[in-house]
């Protein structure tokens, strides 16, 4: 919601850095820390989830390392997004828009179901019948 309105006041307003260079800076910016972004976030839950899909804990002890690793995941996801938003909001520079919807479609994809959850932390039948 929030690059929609940010959307709509560049539509009616100037940006505010119209500056060649500087535009181009904080687009490498911004590409830099989304992709550094992702790449930690995928790297720090599957470790996370690693350890809960090879460990015997309790179902409980697995959901909430689960609802962890997923926390930390969409945080660092949804920094970089921000900031993307920001300096599309402060430049106007449209390529930015796509680096906003790869961040975005990032966190989706992450988005938690049955089906993966029982997939990812490798839960036995009992404790997916106990999960339903």
């Amino acid at each position: 919601m929030f690059t929609l309105i940010v959307f709509a006041l560049n539509s009616l307003e100037k940006p505010v850095l119209v500056d060649e260079s500087l535009v181009r800076i904080f687009f490498v910016t911004v590409v830099l820390i989304a992709g550094l972004s992702i790449l930690i976030a995928t790297r720090l839950y599957k470790k996370r989830i690693a350890v809960a899909s090879t460990s015997s804990l309790a179902l409980m002890d697995k959901l909430n390392i689960y609802r962890s690793a997923l926390i930390i995941y969409l945080a660092l996801c949804e920094g970089a997004g921000l900031f993307a938003v920001i300096v599309y909001f402060l430049t106007g520079y449209k390529l930015l828009l796509i680096v906003i919807a790869v961040v975005a479609l990032a966190m989706l994809l992450k988005r938690p179901e049955k089906s993966k959850i029982f997939n990812e932390l490798q839960l036995s039948s009992a404790e997916q019948l106990e999960l339903n």
